[in-house]
């Protein structure tokens, strides 16, 4: 999929601020894993 955006368009800035507002706020998470592939799988 993929998205288009026209920079002139109050309402595609309105609609990605909204988005953005949605994580406005959150604490950042961090995590270290690991993903290994094993013999058998």
């Amino acid at each position: 999929m993929k998205f288009h955006f026209e920079p002139n368009l109050d309402y595609q800035h309105d609609a990605i601020a909204a988005v953005c507002d949605l994580f406005r706020g959150q604490e950042t998470c961090r995590t270290e894993f690991t993903v290994t592939f094993g013999r058998g799988l």
